[in-house]
């Protein structure tokens, strides 16, 4: 190649091009990504390069090691390593060997904490590491692409707190020597000392007696006598709390330290103990290292008054951490007010649209009555009743995603549901899609709602078919799975028995971030026009509603793929009720008594006017109250009529009061939104049903018809 250098092979037998590096170089020569290497590496070096805080790369088996700027400046102690030598344990900043190895692996890791390799004497420092595979085409990993982030302060601040704490706990049962011996590890490291001790002044008032003291390293004991001037003239009188700070001794004696930090514990007059910590090197000492050796000998000085300062420090960390959860709810709270914002913002952009389409046949209507001309009257009539079933399939779509939607739950086969939808798909999709089913033998039933799961197959095929402009291959597969629990994307599925429904297109796929707010109401990649946003978030809460859920794995240019988990149902599915029972012109009535109980006027004169003029004897009742008057004066009630919402009883109470005195007696509940309707199960006894607002008047007169003639 013209030049010299260090050729490293290909690693793992999965990329044939070698690293080089030459003689000459340096890490600044390297920060680039170079031609001949693989396409994996090469992505994982930029990767790291456009990493604006310290990252790197360990690549092959050999685990060579490349990195950038930021994460050479990470190095204090020892020598920066060669471009290319192979990673150092312990000496560079970054994993583990176990953890290296999970993520070879396959794993994602995260190290919330690494210690770096500090001088003598010299403050820790702390990185928190993430670590990612690189894999190749065919799974097996190349390398880890990794990064840093420090976090010294954090990890320092806890370490300190947790010392005290537990030298607080200590001092509850064990004397102050003991407690100081048993944290002192800790201590020494947290502020870089290799001697730590206790000296109590002796009655001549010039010597400190030292049971014990931890030392590390080449530092001697200094257990015994000593002179208390050895620790420092001051100390003799020096108030309580006193601190004595030595940056640099200047001695250069074998066995003498390099810089002394000294707490003075007792009165002026009655110096009782000092608290004296060494470093083997001169080193600087922070307000932070003589704030912590200052409330360390507080607690050691006497542990009953350490009592009372740890009662008080919980009372300030209480108070700190409501602070931070009353900032955290507030944040919430400003999050939910957001969604809030943009959910009500996209029902009233929608809703004004259809509201204007309906009040605007209206006035046309109006108009050209008074102008006599009727026969001009009706294509206004259509237009207004379209506006109304598109607010009502908007509101049914603002429901499933609240999981508030009723539902009508029964035993479902799937593959028998798909393959009676397969025509009706085709013509959905067009012919530039083909449409494969993978159905698996001997699926498993599931319980939910056949419609809103027939809406939800037709909505994603819809979606598909849009994600792929120029054709491509629309499979449905289904299978019978068990959730073991601990996948991170099905967090929210508890474990059991699911029937899986995955819903795949060839098409462009979708980027992490679209996937990530895919579920949100009005959230749309579509053009103006050509989607409301609400088919996905639909399908989200039909599924949840249904105790299941869905998760979609998509990336760009690979397609994208929508799993359904439905839970497992042992019984066998139900024949609807033929469709002729519920249609067909509206029937008469012999008479009967209805009872209508509804609170909204408008709703009441409504149903009240379209069966009197039926036939049937109409009483109405305004709320609970008066609903409940008429059923304990009333000896004959044939059919109920109620909202399930009412002021007093609700409409289940009033059901309940009426089949105490007449047990066969039917009902039919109106709903536009309730708890007890939407969980579906065990709302509706025998002889009840249910119509959802809004509702055709026709569509009333023949359920209520068909309650009446079905005994």
């Amino acid at each position: 190649m013209g030049q010299s250098g260090l050729i490293l092979p290909a690693v793992s037998g999965h990329a044939s091009d070698p690293l080089f590096f030459g003689s000459g170089q340096d890490w600044r020569d390297l920060l680039k990504v170079t031609p001949q290497w693989s396409i994996p590496l090469q992505n994982a070096v930029r990767a790291m390069l456009a990493t604006p805080g310290p990252g790197f790369v360990i690549w092959g088996d050999e685990h060579r090691l490349l990195c950038n700027e930021a994460y050479l400046a990470l190095f204090d102690s020892g020598t920066v390593p060669l471009p290319g030598a192979s990673f150092r344990f312990g000496q560079d900043p970054g994993p583990d060997a176990a953890a290296l190895a999970r993520a070879y692996g396959g794993q994602t890791v995260l190290l919330p904490e690494v210690a770096l390799a500090t001088l003598p004497g010299a403050a820790p420092r702390y990185v928190m590491v993430a670590l990612a595979p690189i894999m190749a085409a065919d799974g097996a990993v190349l390398g880890v692409l990794g990064s840093c982030l420090e976090c010294t302060a954090r990890s320092l601040r806890e370490q300190r707190m947790a010392l005290l704490l537990d030298l607080a706990q200590l001092l509850t049962f064990d004397p102050p020597d003991m407690a100081l011996q048993a944290v002192a590890p800790r201590l020494g490291t947290l502020l870089g000392a290799g001697r730590i001790g206790l000296g109590r002044m002796l009655e001549d008032g010039r010597q400190v007696e030292i049971t014990q003291d931890w030392t590390l390293g080449s530092m001697p004991s200094l257990a015994g006598r000593q002179d208390l001037a050895s620790f420092g003239d001051h100390l003799r009188t020096a108030p309580d709390g006193f601190v004595l700070a030595v940056h640099d001794t200047g001695s250069d004696t074998p066995g003498m330290p390099g810089a002394t930090l000294t707490v003075a514990l007792g009165s002026t007059e009655d110096l009782r103990t000092i608290l004296f910590l060494h470093s083997e090197a001169p080193r600087s000492w922070s307000g932070g290292d003589i704030a912590l050796a200052q409330d360390v000998g507080r607690q050691l000085r006497n542990a009953e008054e350490r009592q009372a300062e740890e009662a008080a420090l919980r009372t300030r960390m209480a108070h700190r951490t409501a602070e931070l959860e009353r900032a955290e709810d507030a944040l919430r709270q400003a999050q939910k007010m957001e969604a809030i914002g943009q959910l009500t913002g996209g029902i009233a952009h929608d809703f004004n649209n259809l509201l204007q389409g309906i009040s605007g046949s209206l006035d046309l209507i109006q108009t050209r009555i008074a102008q006599g001309r009727l026969a001009a009257v009706g294509p206004f009539l259509k237009s207004a009743s379209a506006s109304a079933s598109r607010a009502t399939a908007l509101t049914h779509r603002l429901l499933a995603f609240a999981r508030r939607q009723p539902i009508d739950p029964r035993p479902v086969q799937p593959n028998e549901l798909i393959a009676s939808l397969r025509s009706l798909l085709r013509r959905s999709c067009g012919e530039a899609i083909r449409l494969e089913l993978a159905l698996e033998d001997g699926l498993w039933n599931t319980l939910c709602d056949s419609n809103q799961l027939e809406n939800a197959l037709l909505n994603l095929a819809i979606n598909a078919r849009d994600a792929m402009p120029d054709g491509g291959t629309l499979t449905i597969a289904t299978s019978s799975t068990r959730h073991e629990g601990g996948i991170p994307s099905l967090r929210d599925l508890e474990p059991g028995d699911y029937v899986c429904i995955r819903v795949i297109d060839s098409g462009c796929g979708m980027p992490p971030e679209v996937v990530e707010r895919a579920f949100e109401p009005f959230f749309t990649t579509k053009p103006l026009g050509q989607g409301t946003g609400l088919g996905l978030s639909m399908i989200y809460g039909f599924t949840r509603q249904s105790k299941g859920t869905v998760r979609i794995l998509s990336r760009p240019g690979e397609g994208t793929m929508v799993e359904l988990y439905l839970p497992r149902h042992d019984r066998m599915p139900v024949e609807p009720p033929a469709a002729s029972s519920l249609s067909g012109p509206p029937p008469t009535s012999g008479g009967e008594v209805v009872l209508v109980v509804e609170d909204d006027p408008v709703v009441r004169q409504l149903v009240v006017e379209v069966l009197s003029e039926h036939g049937y004897a109409v009483l109405q009742a305004e709320d609970g109250h008066s609903g409940q008057r008429l059923i304990e004066k009333l000896s004959r009630i044939d059919l109920l009529v109620t909202d399930i919402g009412l002021p007093g009883p609700d409409g289940r109470q009033l059901a309940e009061m009426l089949r105490q005195r007449q047990p066969d007696v039917r009902v039919l509940f109106m709903t536009g939104y309730a708890e007890a309707a939407a969980r579906g199960e065990g709302f509706l006894a025998p002889g009840m049903e249910m119509v959802v607002k809004p509702f055709a008047m026709d569509d009333l007169t023949i359920r209520v018809h068909a309650l009446l003639e079905n005994p």
